[in-house]
């Protein structure tokens, strides 16, 4: 079977999302601290380690976080979030 994402018309650039990134897309404290350091590149392990919780409860958050922000991927959260804070973030990432 083709993946639904195939069939799905294109949402354009990633970049042409900044508006819901408006108060980080009423993401919780937690969410945004989650979304800030996975988007510089650190695993959910070490997202875990760094706030103290389980790599589950990472799992969970950036599933909710890519949804609030009608993301698909790592790589969107960090497009949008340099984007949105004028060029910082991790320059040694690439897609």
């Amino acid at each position: 079977p083709v993946s639904p994402r195939l069939t799905e018309p294109s949402r354009g650039p990633a970049r042409d999302r900044l508006p819901q990134l408006h108060g980080f897309g009423g993401l919780t404290q937690q969410e945004r601290r989650v979304a800030t350091l996975a988007a510089s590149g650190q695993s959910n392990l070490e997202v875990a380690a760094q706030l103290h919780v389980t790599v589950h409860t990472v799992k969970s958050q950036m599933c909710s976080i890519l949804q609030k922000l009608d993301l698909r991927s790592r790589w969107e959260l960090d497009h949008v979030l340099r984007a949105a804070l004028g060029g910082a973030g991790n320059p040694s990432r690439t897609p």
